[in-house]
């Protein structure tokens, strides 16, 4: 009874959505367990240990259990062998592990039926053997009154013989008569003593009989609450399975939803403290493109056909600065941005981020030569390139966006708007770090709106 109230409670634990670790029993159980013996109450910790562990260290829990498993089975400790089969079956499936954690329930299944028959078992052997204990009494009190009647035949045979010759004649009619007597005397009482030996052996038989019949149905009601139970457990065990993957794949979907908004450093940060500290970078390369005289393009093209326009060019840049490990920051209308070395820190960022522009100047140069061939409209665009320090975060507690600030956004936007149509525009700046890998034409000191005469460089090709 106390183990099954144990499995009760082990399954209701487990099935809370959300239960915070104990840190303090963990530290407790940790300390202990060094100092305590290879017994059952090691295995007992060691469980116990595990369970703590379940939600938040799955792969200790799973150490912790098979620790419990193999000292059970040294002990030959049936209960928690039992405790540590069950707990292995749960932390495989929270794992993804379906057959394994079939594989050990399967066996708890079998050592919690082996330790219950055992104990209906014992409890009827006990039973035949008081009953056995009482028929042998009553067989020793027959077999001594047994001797008793043939030892009491014996005396009267001796008392025939002993009488006296001078009265033979008129005496052995009465001798005769009376060793009948006791000879029919004599069997009758072997007759009831056979009789009462019969009626034994037969009461003995129908206990025999019925403790057998009686242990039958018991194993039968054993076996059809365990089957039953077993059903159940089953039923539980699926619908918690469908339930732990419908779970488990609206968590991935949204991991993946919270990846395709933020970085990857920053996701992270935002779900374990629920907010996102602000960073500074000393060295980041930003880029922008726009495109020339969309304006005109918005007013001309119907709503559809210019979103799909803008999503054609949009999806080669994100599959273009993918390659080269450049983060997507925004897009504000025809404007598209990114940006190298945030949020990791990146070395050669302004050779990555020139790369990817050399592809997409590359991309939007054919796709012109495409649509002039088939006498199609078609956009140009312009780039801009600049290096420097800028701080990178989140704000805002609704629909998080991550995005960058600093003077560095700003000139690298004036180097787009001060570019040309498919021309990559680079300050002095970028070129000093990029001169020895790219061929770049100097332009000279281009006034830049706000931020005056800036020295320029539109890069030409891959050294």
């Amino acid at each position: 009874m106390r183990f099954t109230i144990a499995i009760i409670v082990l399954i209701f634990a487990f099935t809370i959505p959300a239960v915070a670790q104990n840190k303090r029993l963990v530290d407790s159980l940790e300390r202990v367990l060094p100092k305590t013996p290879n017994d059952t109450h090691r295995v007992d910790l060691l469980n116990t240990l595990g369970r703590e562990y379940f939600l938040s260290k799955p792969k200790k829990a799973l150490k912790s259990f098979e620790q419990a498993q193999k000292a059970a089975l040294q002990l030959k400790y049936i209960p928690g062998l039992a405790m540590s089969y069950y707990n292995l079956s749960l932390v495989h499936s929270a794992m993804g592990n379906p057959d394994k954690a079939g594989y050990y329930k399967n066996l708890f299944n079998v050592t919690k039926q082996k330790l219950d028959d055992s104990k209906q078992i014992s409890n009827l052997n006990g039973e035949i053997a008081n009953k056995n204990k009482e028929l042998e009494g009553k067989m020793k009190d027959l077999s001594a009154k047994e001797r008793d009647l043939l030892n009491q035949e014996g005396e009267l045979k001796q008392l025939g013989g002993a009488l006296d010759s001078s009265k033979k004649e008129n005496a052995g009619l009465s001798k005769e008569l009376e060793t009948s007597r006791l000879e029919l005397q004599i069997k009758e009482n072997k007759i009831k003593l056979r009789e009462q030996k019969s009626e034994i052996e037969i009461q003995h038989q129908i206990v025999v009989r019925n403790l057998f019949i009686a242990a039958f149905i018991i194993l039968c009601i054993i076996a059809f609450f365990i089957y039953r139970s077993y059903k159940e457990k089953q039923k539980t065990a699926e619908e918690l399975e469908a339930k732990n993957r419908i779970i488990a794949a609206e968590k991935e979907r949204s991991e993946e939803l919270l990846l395709n908004i933020l970085p990857a450093e920053t996701a992270e940060e935002l779900k374990k403290y629920g907010k996102a500290s602000p960073r500074y970078y000393s060295e980041v390369t930003v880029l922008f493109t726009d495109f020339k005289n969309f304006t005109r393009f918005a007013e001309s093209y119907t709503p559809d056909k210019l979103v799909a326009e803008i999503d054609l060019c949009f999806r080669k840049f994100d599959e273009i600065i993918g390659r080269h490990g450049l983060e997507k920051i925004k897009t504000i209308g025809d404007a598209y941005m990114c940006a190298s070395g945030v949020p990791a820190v990146n070395s050669n960022n302004a050779e990555a981020v020139v790369a990817a522009a050399i592809e997409i100047r590359d991309f939007m140069l054919q796709m012109r030569k495409d649509r002039k061939k088939n006498k199609e409209e078609y956009w140009e665009i312009r780039i801009g390139i600049h290096t420097g320090p800028i701080i990178a975060g989140i704000v805002g507690i609704r629909k998080f966006a991550y995005d960058i600030w600093g003077d560095t956004v700003n000139i690298a936007s004036r180097m787009e708007s001060s570019g040309e149509e498919g021309k990559i525009n680079i300050s002095g700046t970028t070129y000093a770090l990029v001169k020895d890998k790219f061929a770049c034409v100097y332009r000279g000191k281009v006034e830049a709106k706000n931020k005056g005469e800036i020295e320029m460089y539109f890069v030409e090709s891959k050294a």
